[in-house]
């Protein structure tokens, strides 16, 4: 198994408006659950520290090989969601490791 992990920090530095966009990033990551093949789970959780240099949410998601985790990748459901976090994204960090 394939365990796939990003964390993401936001552009917005206004707290309401940064919080507003984090909901919404989830929410539209989340909308990928049961719509893709390879894609086993999927876990979003928001970041609830209060240091300035911790990312705003995180991704977990799980997939059988690495051919499962290229294929939900390249699906369009998951690259419109890509294209939104292009918006609101100043960072990300990556890590994909076998379970």
């Amino acid at each position: 198994m394939i365990v796939h992990n990003i964390a993401f920090k936001l552009k917005e530095t206004d707290p309401k408006l940064k919080a507003d966009q984090a909901a919404e990033f989830k929410r539209r990551i989340e909308s990928l659950e049961g719509k893709i093949p390879g894609l086993q789970s999927l876990k979003v959780a928001l970041d609830v520290g209060k240091i300035d240099d911790h990312f705003d949410l995180v991704l977990i998601s799980t997939h059988e090989s690495l051919e499962d985790l290229e294929s939900y990748q390249a699906d369009p459901l998951h690259a419109a969601v890509i294209e939104y976090g292009k918006t609101i994204v100043s960072a990300r960090a990556c890590v994909d490791y076998e379970a």
